[in-house]
């Protein structure tokens, strides 16, 4: 996880695009977002609109006891303004800045997308 949290600080401090994309039957992708920090050590979630697995779907997934913690929670806690589908399970992408987060697994294809729009406007 510390190799993920030094990757996303260096491409979104280096004028990169950060991105979490949840992948099928692996662990929440903005997981590794939480504890990124900026120099002035504040979180790079603190006050932006991101989104990811959703507590809702990890109960409807029956794994909302033997996750860790409750990410959407924590995402909050550090003052990432989530976001989240009406419906669970449908494809849903936030963009804020360069910071680009897909909800699940079946958001896979607008969250590469959204990357690419913002990479061919660099």
């Amino acid at each position: 996880m510390e190799r993920i949290i030094a990757l996303a600080f260096l491409f979104f401090f280096l004028g990169g695009v950060a991105l979490a994309q949840e992948a099928p039957k692996k662990d929440n992708g903005y997981c590794g977002l939480l504890n990124t920090k900026l120099s002035d050590g504040s979180y790079l979630i603190a006050g932006r609109k991101l989104t990811g697995f959703a507590w809702q779907e990890e109960v409807l997934a029956r794994v909302s006891k033997i996750v860790p913690y409750n990410v959407e929670d924590e995402a909050r806690k550090r003052g990432a303004l989530y976001e989240k589908a009406l419906l669970p399970f449908t494809s849903y992408v936030v963009v804020d800045g360069r910071l680009v987060t897909g909800q699940n697994p079946q958001s896979a294809t607008a969250t590469a997308k959204a990357v690419a729009a913002l990479l061919g406007d660099s």
